[in-house]
């Protein structure tokens, strides 16, 4: 595994390579988390194949950046690295928000983009949030409703902005269960660094530059590459997601993975592997 530093307007991104082959870069979700991706059991599928390329996005764990924390900054940062990596196309993975940056990037640069995965992406278009966060409601048990009052309490009587993110980030990890399917909800999973500035504010841009202007879409037109999506029958992130990325994809295939949350990988890994093998074309 390599380390590296790009500089990008605004933020000095970290990077990590591993493996060998065509390029492929892993989009963690989020927004304000990092790259819990390229590090774990899914990149060392990838890195049998391909040159896997993770980074923390801007304002996040170690890529250091005051903001704007935007989409068309994120942009502009996976741009950097596309080019400081001297690469004329790249593989995306998105998962959940990297989802949609992929989706993003490919739409405002279709030609280096040699293919599309998004794996329990977030929605294109508005609409999907509140089915999603009634979900992650319904599921929580007894004792994390209990913790998640007892940290809302707690935030509420802090004034200090170090205190309160950290008290967002147990939050966060708190709730994390609730993302995956019921049978897998005792898989472990933590998240080890979240920006609740940075996620509000990034979505925030998204609704505002993205959701109230669809001039967006039309790049996708050009996208030329494979694209496929794979969502757990169980993910909190709705269905119909999947529906509307189709329409502006009609190209792209779906693969459903039953009894599955919003963490293939680790719910149902060996179908997951096999799904990201089938979107690349081969064994992952």
């Amino acid at each position: 595994m390599r380390e590296l530093v790009v500089n990008s307007p605004s933020s000095t991104l970290h990077l990590e390579t591993r493996g060998d082959g065509s390029p492929l870069v892993l989009l963690h979700g989020g927004p304000g988390i990092y790259d819990y991706l390229s590090g774990a059991v899914m990149g060392s599928w990838l890195a049998r194949r391909h040159t896997v390329i993770g980074y923390d996005q801007r304002g996040c764990r170690r890529s250091a950046s005051p903001g704007p924390f935007t989409v068309e900054a994120n942009l502009a940062d996976l741009e950097a690295i596309r080019r400081h990596l001297g690469l004329e196309q790249v593989g995306l993975i998105g998962h959940s928000w990297g989802g949609l940056l992929g989706l993003f990037y490919a739409a405002a640069f279709p030609e280096r983009v040699a293919g599309l995965t998004l794996i329990g992406t977030i929605g294109p278009r508005r609409g999907w949030e509140r089915a999603f966060q009634d979900t992650i409601d319904r599921r929580h048990s007894n004792a994390q409703r209990r913790r998640l009052a007892r940290i809302d309490a707690e935030i509420a009587r802090r004034r200090d902005g170090t205190e309160r993110e950290e008290l967002y980030h147990r939050r966060f990890n708190v709730a994390l269960p609730s993302y995956m399917a019921p049978a897998h909800r005792d898989t472990p999973m933590e998240i080890e660094s979240y920006s609740r500035r940075v996620n509000l504010e990034t979505m925030a841009d998204v609704h505002r530059s993205r959701y109230a202007d669809s001039s967006w879409e039309s790049g996708l037109a050009k996208l030329a590459g494979p694209i496929t999506m794979i969502h757990g029958s169980q993910d909190p992130v709705p269905w119909s997601v999947v529906e509307d990325t189709r329409q502006l994809l009609p190209q792209a295939r779906a693969i459903l993975l039953e009894d599955c949350g919003h963490f293939p990988w680790l719910e149902v890994p060996d179908r997951c592997e096999a799904a990201l093998g089938e979107a690349l074309g081969g064994p992952s």
